[in-house]
């Protein structure tokens, strides 16, 4: 922004040349001089300054999820601004920019016994982007909230809960068979809300679904041994 003195000698220079009656007026937040009913731009011009007359805006614009129109804006001029996104053009932008994809932990290690129920859990964040969407300002919060676990012999469950490591057994899967590069993972379903300059949260209908990369695991079968007491 420019000092008032500087602007006073914009508006000194403005009315020269056969041009008198400068009309200041005291504004909070213009970047115009009106001069004898013309008016002239002074960039930068400091808010609240000598001769800065505030500008009504031209055109609508988006508060939130309300489209404001000024006074006198209609028809074609009304209808310039454009639509907030829509919940399936937030979808859209989220999946572009992708989500998290999470990686399964599996007790114990990389090897479990065959009949002997073995553990999976993922740890979960909440993730949050900020972008601009058809010139509006979104936030997106994306947090998890189903849980598909994929064991990697062919079988899978869904749940609601992250699971958790031992002790506990949240969830669990016990494998058959003995089996070698088992390739176990998480898709991880989230919830998306939004919100468009600052507005109401607002929330995607579907879920966006990420798909985590595998792990790897083998299953084993424990054979009993007969030792001396």
């Amino acid at each position: 922004m420019i000092a008032a003195s500087k602007l006073a000698a914009s508006i000194a220079i403005l009315a020269t040349g056969n041009v008198s009656n400068v009309d200041v007026r005291p504004l909070d937040t213009s970047s115009t001089v009106i001069i004898e009913g013309q008016t002239a731009t002074v960039p930068g011009a400091q808010a609240g300054a000598v001769g800065v007359t505030p500008v009504p805006p031209t055109t609508c614009y988006w508060s939130g999820a309300a489209r404001v129109c000024p006074d006198g804006i209609s028809g074609a001029r009304a209808a310039a601004v454009q639509d907030p996104a829509t919940a399936a053009e937030i979808r859209r932008a989220v999946e572009s920019v992708g989500l998290p994809a999470l990686s399964v932990q599996i007790q114990p290690g990389g090897r479990t016994l065959v009949n002997v129920p073995t553990i999976f859990f993922v740890d979960a964040p909440t993730f949050q982007h900020s972008t601009v969407l058809l010139g509006q300002a979104v936030d997106i919060t994306a947090t998890p909230a189903r849980f598909t676990w994929h064991h990697g012999d062919g079988s899978s469950q869904t749940t609601r809960r992250p699971g958790a490591p031992y002790p506990s057994t949240d969830v669990t899967h016990t494998y058959s068979q003995v089996a070698d590069g088992l390739a176990p993972r998480v898709d991880v379903g989230y919830r998306v809300t939004y919100r468009v300059n600052g507005g109401e949260v607002l929330t995607v209908d579907q879920l966006v679904t990420a798909a985590g990369p595998a792990a790897a695991l083998d299953v084993s079968e424990a054979r009993p041994v007969i030792v001396a007491p």
